[in-house]
């Protein structure tokens, strides 16, 4: 979710994403679940596979590979992150690196999952073309990212926030940057890699009250920044005010966000 490389901005956005690391992984990644399945399904995640997920968070996608069966890797720039990822798999291999630097040999993995990791790289197509070195012959990587922000309800809410935000880092290409699909031919085109398909995934935020959904909209890093330079208070009132559109009768939340993930054909 936060692995960039020495060029980029690794050392910030592990700082960012582990400072409400315990919010992420209990409030706001389970709702990820069903990208997560999806994408294991797509990649063919089962008994033994080797599994390597680069930006894997907080863990719960490994945690749902290790359940399959697989034998799961994972490495974050987040060491909060990492810290509820080794709870979730013990025993598993967790890695505080780099995307675009991934301290592994050569065709080391049957399968690597990216979900939601490459966009943030400073190059992401240098972080694709170091999956695609570690990935075996036959293997598979993925990339699942934001679908287009007219699909995505929580859009709007990210859009303000970006006007409260300082000057991104050079080179950053943003959430939304890789998300169509000519984009993503184009990206994995990049590393010599062709598309096999694209799928979008419907994932529901659904919070119980408006504390709890504050509490987890406001512990992704980007957010963590804006909080850092613009003051807790101005983000605690940006979201209030996106989430008072979408109030139900009882109180809670139900915001709409699809995920989009595409997935390489065998590598050979």
């Amino acid at each position: 979710m936060s692995t960039t490389t020495d060029a980029g901005t690794a050392e910030l956005q592990g700082r960012l994403w582990s400072i409400n690391a315990a919010n992420w992984a209990e409030l706001q990644e389970p709702y990820l679940e069903p990208a997560f399945r999806a994408g294991l399904d797509a990649v063919g995640v089962g008994q033994g596979t080797r599994l390597l997920d680069v930006g894997c968070g907080a863990g719960l996608a490994l945690r749902l590979a290790a359940d399959r069966g697989a034998d799961v890797s994972g490495l974050d720039a987040a060491p909060g992150l990492l810290e509820h990822a080794r709870r979730r798999v013990p025993g598993a291999q967790m890695i505080q690196g780099e995307i675009q630097s991934l301290p592994f040999r050569d065709h080391a993995f049957d399968a690597v999952t990216a979900f939601n990791s490459f966009q943030y790289a400073a190059d992401p197509v240098a972080a694709l073309h170091e999956a695609k070195r570690v990935t075996a012959p036959g293997g598979r990587i993925l990339a699942l990212l934001w679908s287009p922000a007219y699909m995505c309800q929580l859009a709007p809410h990210l859009q303000s926030l970006s006007a409260l935000m300082p000057p991104p880092p050079s080179g950053t290409p943003g959430p939304f940057a890789l998300c169509g699909r000519d984009a993503l031919a184009e990206f994995f085109a990049s590393a010599a890699l062709e598309v096999a398909h694209i799928e979008d995934v419907m994932c529901t935020f659904a919070y119980p009250d408006t504390a709890t959904a504050v509490a987890a909209l406001s512990s992704a890093g980007p957010v963590v920044r804006v909080a850092e330079h613009a003051g807790e208070e101005v983000v605690r009132l940006d979201i209030e005010a996106f989430l008072a559109r979408h109030v139900r009768p009882d109180e809670t939340y139900a915001i709409r966000n699809p995920f989009r993930y595409a997935v390489s054909t065998p590598i050979t």
